[in-house]
């Protein structure tokens, strides 16, 4: 589970003249109060490597000398070995209008054991990552920033407490808003909270993913696209579009008929159509579980960011609009597809009756040729009997006879 870190920055105005002494007192404060490590974990670090090859690089007086008797837990970016002349130093800052930050960084103890913060070298670590984009916020360039803290690792809440200020003359108001304080909240979750929020971007996605694929198992379920008796894989039957459900026959009607198809880009009546069909998916149950798992790993992300609950709403609703417009994308490419599987029915069926038109066409002409063949086998049979018919030899004469015969009276 993500917890939001606590995170927390003010600043005593230094026009006020209890404020060089309040900043003074709280260096001193958070840097030798009882519970502070005042270890040193570089300095450590290199005996501990000495000792593993029995050197001795440092005697006992020297780190007696390097931790002296007022020893102090501050670490930073600037010399902290003597606590009360740093304190001295930011009273005269103060004094002299300067801003002094002050911030705190709490986490929860299973949380900081879990995530690995409980050394004072981790916390060191992700403090100097850090600073320098809550330096940003305040408009403070990193060479021009200077910055100690200091961590106290009570039981139930180890914190770490810091103060930082410009070093250059540029003076800005002390007020701190709202925004900034939630900005630099981010940037110190970023940094602290990495691991809690890389697992939860991960099972956000897989969620998500899981939830797309079963909608699309379910459309696949129900226009007949999984049906394993189809004479091809993901064809839909003439009985599987009657089966469909009326709203999806009712979408599928109202898709345009050409163009691209993308739920951003239909009218407003065809959304509120494939909405409602989004809304029936999300109810079954094999999707609203993975829908939960979802927005669980959305509330654990917006947690690693910030504990405002605001926020935390706003995220949950922009999370929601994203998958149902991701989940309305895959009904609308299911439903594109049942109508082109409804198109290609259509266009057999009619490729189906052309075929047996043209087949009965053809056997009219059949017919009518057979008939015609007969026809002609009798005329030629006709004519071949006329040419043998010994009455057609003693036919009339002809024009020429005729002519003759008449001469041949008039000579007589």
């Amino acid at each position: 589970m993500v917890r939001p870190l606590i995170s927390k920055i003010r600043c005593n105005n230094p026009n006020k003249k209890s404020s060089p002494m309040r900043n003074h007192n709280l260096l001193v404060y958070i840097g030798s109060r009882e519970g502070v490590d005042i270890s040193n974990p570089e300095l450590d670090k290199l005996v501990q490597e000495d000792a593993l090859q029995g050197v001795i690089s440092i005697s006992d007086a020297e780190l007696d000398s390097i931790h002296p008797t007022d020893k102090n837990g501050l670490f930073g970016n600037i010399e902290t070995e003597d606590i009360h002349k740093l304190a001295n130093h930011i009273t005269g800052l103060t004094r002299d209008g300067k801003n002094i930050y002050n911030g705190i960084i709490s986490l929860h103890e299973e949380d900081a054991l879990r995530l690995g913060y409980d050394t004072k070298e981790a916390w060191m670590n992700s403090m100097y990552a850090v600073l320098p984009d809550i330096a940003k916020e305040f408009h403070i360039p990193i060479d021009k920033l200077a910055w100690v803290g200091a961590l106290h690792m009570e039981a139930g809440h180890p914190h770490c407490h810091y103060m930082f200020w410009r070093t250059d003359e540029k003076v800005r108001s002390p007020f701190i808003h709202s925004s900034v304080q939630d900005r630099c909240r981010m940037n110190i979750s970023k940094v602290f909270l990495e691991a809690d929020r890389e697992a939860a971007a991960i099972n956000k996605t897989l969620a998500r993913d899981s939830s797309i694929e079963i909608t699309k198992e379910e459309l696949n379920k129900l226009s007949g696209l999984m049906n394993p008796s189809a004479s091809i894989p993901g064809r839909v039957t003439k009985e599987d579009l009657e089966q469909l459900s009326d709203k999806m026959k009712i979408l599928i009607t109202a898709l345009p008929p050409t163009g691209r198809i993308a739920y951003k880009l239909l009218p407003v009546e065809t959304k509120l159509l494939t909405d409602d069909i989004v809304r029936d998916l999300c109810d079954r149950p094999d999707i609203k579980k993975e829908l939960e798992k979802y927005y669980e790993s959305v509330d654990q992300l917006s947690d690693s960011y910030s504990a405002n609950q605001q926020k935390k709403d706003i995220n949950k609703v922009h999370a929601k609009d994203d998958i149902n417009k991701r989940l309305a994308n895959v009904v609308l490419a299911t439903a594109k597809t049942i109508r082109s599987e409804e198109r290609r029915i259509q266009f057999e069926e009619q490729k189906k009756e052309r075929q047996e038109k043209y087949a009965e066409q053809c056997r009219s002409s059949l017919c009518f040729s057979l008939v015609r063949n007969s026809l002609n086998v009798i005329n030629d049979s006709t004519r071949q009997n006329n040419a043998v018919d010994p009455f057609k030899t003693l036919s009339k004469p002809t024009h020429k006879k005729k002519k003759r015969r008449k001469t041949q009276h008039q000579e007589r």
